[in-house]
This record gives structure tokens, sequence and C-alpha cells, in this order.
């Protein structure tokens, strides 16, 4: 496989290629060939198959969502998953957290959630988070670390699994989501929501049992929140048998540290370290 050569689709929101033209040339200008721009179109057969297409093509390794949205969950159950031979990293968060849940779920493939090229969270190409997100896509960082809140009073490890709570909760109790996490790390952000609704998503976490055996909870940042995020963290902590811990790294806007969905993480100190 090509680890330079580059798909990308949007699954969840209708694209005008011309609003994507100077970002096209950004990755180039990073050595990435992206080759065969999918038409970007509100019908979920189109769709479906731009998705299943760059999922399936055997030259490249990464598959970059241009944006988010809403309607990335009418493609799960149109994606052929035992086609799925070779593992891809899909690359994106908020709405396309509901594929990387189906892709680990379903396959084991490592997702990456991490900015897309026309939402918030894309910078320069030297900043840090970008050099941190071509150097995974090259194949050339398969590690790394976040900062969080406080130290940890005990190392604790597990595998990494997360994104945009509000779009995993509505994925409870399918099959494009684990039907355990005991042994997980979990770790969450979202935007535009109220604390009176994160925890309603958070009572179904509980009530259907799904934050059994969790090693750890790491709240990111909760952008544009009706409250105040010290009360939310409270709450969370006041909630769930696992020790919460915050951090500034990953949100739904600049920054978004990539994280890898399915990667491995542990807790040592005051670091998150995750490997792919």
């Amino acid at each position: 496989m090509d680890k330079k050569h580059l798909r990308l689709v949007a699954p969840s929101f209708t694209v005008t290629l011309d609003v994507l033209q100077n970002r096209i040339e950004q990755l180039r200008s990073a050595g990435f060939r992206v080759f065969d721009i999918e038409p970007f179109t509100d019908n979920i057969v189109d769709r479906s198959k731009a998705l299943t297409d760059a999922l399936c093509d055997q030259q490249c390794d990464n598959v970059l969502c241009v944006r988010g949205g809403y309607g990335a969950s009418d493609l799960l159950p149109h994606i052929p998953y035992q086609r799925l031979s070779a593992p891809k990293r899909l690359i994106g968060y908020s709405d396309i957290s509901a594929i990387s849940s189906a892709l680990w779920t379903k396959r084991q493939f490592v997702s990456i959630n991490a900015p897309m090229p026309i939402a918030d969270g894309w910078q320069d190409n030297d900043s840090s988070v970008m050099q941190t997100l071509f150097a995974i896509m090259r194949g050339e960082l398969n590690s790394g670390q976040i900062v969080i809140d406080r130290p940890v009073t005990e190392p604790r490890q597990g595998t990494l699994f997360g994104g945009c709570f509000s779009v995993l909760t509505n994925l409870i109790g399918t099959s494009y989501f684990p039907k355990s996490l005991a042994g997980y790390i979990l770790f969450f952000e979202d935007v535009g929501e109220n604390i009176g609704r994160l925890i309603r998503y958070l009572n179904q976490w509980q009530y259907s049992d799904m934050l059994h055996g969790v090693q750890a909870m790491i709240l990111g940042r909760f952008n544009n929140l009706s409250g105040s995020m010290a009360q939310l963290t409270q709450e969370f902590k006041n909630r769930v048998d696992c020790p919460v811990y915050c951090t500034e790294a990953f949100g739904h806007s600049d920054p978004l540290s990539p994280l890898p969905i399915g990667g491995h993480g542990q807790l040592l100190e005051n670091k998150l370290h995750w490997q792919i």
C-alpha cells in the first residue's frame, strides 16, 4: 500500500469541490497524492459507494473525511464489512465517530480521531497537530501522548475508544457498537450541548451497562457548552465508578490532537500515552 495515496470522502454532508480545493493543494504540498476525489452528494447510495470504494482501495492506507455534519450513521448498514480486507486509517471526528465505531466493532480497524480539511481544528502544515497527523498517515509515527489535568493515582491501561459523545450514545445497543467496553479507556468531546442533555446521554451508557469495567474516562473540550465544564466534570465524577480526567488537548475545534480509536492507551503520571 502507498501511505501517501489519499482518498477523500464526505460521508456526512454535501461538499462542493471548490471549497475543498485549497485543502487539496495543502495536502499535496505535504507530500500526499490525492487521487479519485469522490462526488460529494447528499444521496445515501452515492455516499455509501464513495466510502466503500475508498475503504476497499488496495492502493492506499488513509481515508480522510473532509467534514462532519449529519448522516454518517445512515451509511452503516451499507458498508460491506466483510469485503474490507486491508485495514484503513479512517480519519475524522464529530459525526464520523459513528463510522469509526462501526469499523472497530466489525473489523477491528483503528481509526484516527483527528482534524478534517474543512472543519474546525484543521491547521497549517507546520502546526504540531498537523505534523502529528501527517506523520501518522505516512506510517512514520505510531505513538504519542497528551497531557491530562492531574496525575493519576495508579497507572491504568486499556483499549482507547471514543469521539463525539452524542453520536456514540446513539449507537449503543446496535451492531455498530462494542458489546462490552470492559478494559477500555474512553475519551469524549462534543459541541453545542447542555449539561442536562449530556447527563441523559451518560445515563444511557450506565443503564445499558456500557461503563462496567471501564478503566478511565477522559473528557476533552465540550465546545459551546451551556453550563460550566467544571460542573459537567463533577457530574461525571459523581456518577461513574472509574476515574474521570480532563484535557484541553482535543475537542470540537482547535486544538484537536489525534487519538487512535482502537489503539492502546496508558495513563501514567499526568499524561495519556497512546499507541496504534
